[in-house]
Order: structure tokens, then C-alpha cells, then sequence
């Protein structure tokens, strides 16, 4: 496979959305085996995360932000049509550049999207540049905030909805799932489903020494006592590494572990905003046999 492969992205932290791109990315570099080939990864927060498959373009603007008026938003996207437009369209791309962006149908960024949106509508009858915009999640679905922000920009008369889904513009959307796939086509969009790639990994052989597992034990339970909860190593144990919110679907976890008969679940990642870290402590005295941790 020849030509370029274009990620675009609000940051290149850590999370779900940041995997899927290391993991497209990869792919890519294990399809272009012909030399004239790029991978690039545009985000908003440089860091190493997109691995050594792609070359990681730090594009400030990118990030998360909110225009408070119009003219903001206008400068801002200028600003992105300009620097994302000169990338795709640079001469020395190989081509076909194939352009992919990843949730900028949230509208955690307004002139990023609007940007996306223009570039591919000018750029709609060059068979050399193909877009593609990944849905990982809808802002209907639980993000209140950002259809705020969204309905702010209409307010101003600004037609958001047909940039964030690229109204005349030929933007292929791809769906991580068969039910998101199916509300893009019922919502007249060309849409795809490409399941989440996944790394394989062969699974653990051999037990944990006894003297390993009480290490492990000894170390859990020291954490679980500095947040005020217990861990039992005589219960089973689950691990859940994802953020409390809502969408992570806590409590089926928790009702997962209640059904085990009592269990001990593992969490990996805090939360972060205040209002969800307050409710960590109603959820772990809503299950009686079961405590939380976050490791």
C-alpha cells in the first residue's frame, strides 16, 4: 500500500480513542511496506503515545477549547484550515493522503471541526484526498456540555450540525459499533462499521508464587485503607481500568460483582472532576460486598 495516512486528533494522551489511533496507525505501517509511504498522527498535546508507527505532528490548536463568541471560533478556524490544509495538500505527501478524524463530531473543539468540514468540501473532486471521520461517540449520548456548545454556535448562526457531520462534503464515517452504524444510515450518512482493534496478547501461563501473591495483597490493601475502603484477598478479584463516568457503564461493573457472590473490583484510572470523584464513595457502600480501588 502506497501514500499517507493523516490521523487527526484533539490530544495523544492516554485513553480509549488514543489506542484505537496507535493501533491504525500500526496497521498502516504493516500495509505501506512500499517506501513512498507517511503516517502522521495531528494532535493537540504532544506526547509519545502514537508509538513508533507514526510520526506525531504537535498541532496546538487542535486541543480541546471553547469559543465564548464567534469571532473567536472564526479566527481559530482559519488559523486550523490553514495549517491542516497545507499538511493534507503538501506536494510531497504521498499520495492517496487518506485524512482521518477521530470524534471531532463531539464538538470538544468547534473550529477544528468546521475546519475539517471546509477542507473536505474544497477539496470534494480531488480522488487523492479521502475523508473519513470516525464516530467513536455522539455529544446526544450523556455530554450535555458539549451540545451546549454546539447550540451556542448555531445561536450565533453558525451551521454547526453540518460541519460536525460534513454536509456537503465527501467525508466517509466510520462507527466503532453495528447500533451507532445504524443511526448514522438512518440518518442519511454514508457510514461503515470498523470494530476497536485489538493487540492480541497470549494469556498468562503459571501461578503466582504464594510469596508473590501476599506481596500483591500486602500492597492492595495498604491502598484500599488510604481511601477508606478494604481490600479481602480471599475474595475474587476484577479488574475495571476505566474512569468512573457514567457512560463506562460503573454500574453494571458493580452488579457484575455482586452476582459473583462478593468480589474485590480493581479500578485503574480516578476520576478526575469533582461532582464524579464524590460519588465514588456512594457506589462502594452500595454494594456490601464489595470494595473499590484505585490503583
Amino acid at each position: 500500500m502506497t501514500g499517507s495516512f493523516v490521523q487527526i486528533h484533539y490530544h495523544n494522551r492516554t485513553g480509549g480513542v488514543t489506542a484505537v489511533m496507535r493501533r491504525y496507525a500500526a496497521a498502516f505501517d504493516g500495509a505501506g511496506r512500499a517506501a513512498a509511504t507517511r503516517n502522521l498522527v495531528v494532535a493537540g498535546t504532544e506526547t509519545s503515545l502514537c508509538g513508533e508507527s507514526a510520526e506525531l505532528i504537535d498541532m496546538p490548536r487542535c486541543a480541546y477549547a471553547q469559543h465564548k463568541t464567534m469571532s473567536e471560533f472564526l479566527r481559530a478556524r482559519d488559523i486550523l484550515m490553514h495549517s491542516l490544509g497545507g499538511l493534507v495538500c503538501d506536494p510531497s505527501m504521498p499520495r492517496p493522503v487518506r485524512v482521518v478524524g477521530h470524534n471531532l463530531t463531539l464538538g470538544k473543539n468547534l473550529a477544528l471541526s468546521s475546519a475539517f468540514a471546509a477542507i473536505a468540501r474544497r477539496h470534494a473532486s480531488d480522488r487523492n484526498l479521502r475523508f473519513y471521520s470516525v464516530v467513536h461517540d455522539f455529544a446526544e449520548e450523556g455530554r450535555a456540555h458539549m451540545v451546549r456548545q454546539i447550540s451556542r454556535a448555531e445561536q450565533w448562526g453558525w451551521p454547526m450540525w453540518d460541519d460536525l457531520y460534513a454536509s456537503g462534503a465527501r467525508v466517509r464515517f466510520v462507527s466503532v459499533s453495528p447500533r451507532n452504524t445504524r443511526i448514522l444510515r438512518r440518518a442519511g450518512l454514508p457510514a461503515i462499521c470498523l470494530l476497536n482493534p485489538v493487540e492480541e496478547s497470549a494469556p498468562a501461563r503459571g501461578r503466582l508464587s504464594r510469596r508473590k501473591r501476599a506481596r500483591i495483597a500486602g500492597g492492595l490493601g495498604r491502598l484500599a485503607r488510604i481511601d477508606g475502603t478494604r481490600f479481602d484477598p480471599d475474595l475474587p478479584s476484577f479488574l475495571y481500568p476505566v474512569r468512573i463516568i457514567s457512560r463506562k457503564n460503573i454500574l453494571e461493573a458493580i452488579l457484575v460483582c455482586c452476582l459473583s457472590g462478593g468480589a474485590t473490583c480493581l479500578r485503574a484510572v480516578r476520576p478526575m472532576h469533582p461532582k464524579i470523584a464524590s460519588c465514588t464513595g456512594r457506589f462502594s457502600h452500595s454494594a456490601a460486598n464489595m470494595t473499590f480501588r484505585w490503583c
